[in-house]
């Protein structure tokens, strides 16, 4: 990967555009790899560890700091509106906010996060999540090649609600980390401490009052 960078900001030098260009590198998401014996290789599916919710972001141009390592938690909803700022085109109504001022050092600390899941690749399998959450068909039982939208590989129609519904999601605010997971008989709760458990392998049973109400819902429950 680190040689395609290359390539891409060598073009950018040929053609006399490295000057006025802002390049953002990240990824959708992270990956877990055997790091918690109940989460094996995890593409994005679940949302108790810290590594596959979380990606890494590079911005580098004119007016970025460089080498400059900003170590804050940030919602990705906020890169929209900070390549549009300094674009020069700052949006009306974003619903992130710019980066601008973490990057040029004029604020600092983490932002509230909010994240979810997206498909379910499998119906089975020996993972927490797999058992914890609404089923439905793998994804090549409800996937299918749209002819009208140049062939792509899209969600049929009828399991959009359920999908959606199904995801699990989770609220990041000051240390800790409240995961919602709709089940069949209702919605479960899982509440983690960041700071004393990073990779969310306990779950606390003391108390964040405050940071359950402000995402939304009750005392958490297992």
């Amino acid at each position: 990967m680190d040689e395609q960078v290359g390539r891409l900001l060598d073009e950018l030098e040929r053609r006399g555009l490295a000057d006025n260009t802002i390049v953002f590198l990240f990824g959708d998401h992270g990956e877990d790899l055997y790091e918690s014996p109940d989460i094996p290789v995890i593409h994005g599916e679940q949302l108790r560890s810290e590594y596959s919710p979380k990606t890494a972001l590079v911005v580098a141009g004119p007016n970025i700091p460089r080498g400059r390592r900003i170590d804050a938690r940030i919602p990705m909803i906020d890169l929209a509106p900070t390549v549009a700022w300094y674009a020069g085109m700052p949006l009306r109504a974003p619903e992130g906010q710019s980066l601008a001022p973490l990057i040029d050092g004029t604020e600092s600390g983490d932002r509230p996060v909010f994240i979810e899941t997206g498909l379910w690749y499998a119906l089975e399998g020996n993972g927490f999540y797999q058992q914890r959450r609404l089923p439905y068909p793998d994804v090549t039982a409800i996937l299918e090649v749209d002819p009208e939208d140049n062939h792509e590989i899209v969600l049929q129609k009828q399991w959009a609600a359920l999908t959606n519904a199904a995801k699990h999601q989770a609220v990041i605010l000051d240390d800790w980390k409240l995961i919602r997971m709709p089940l069949v008989e209702g919605d479960a709760f899982e509440l983690y401490d960041l700071d004393a458990d990073p990779e969310c392998r306990k779950r606390s049973r003391g108390r964040a009052p405050r940071q359950s109400r402000r995402a939304g819902g009750s005392a958490p429950r297992a």
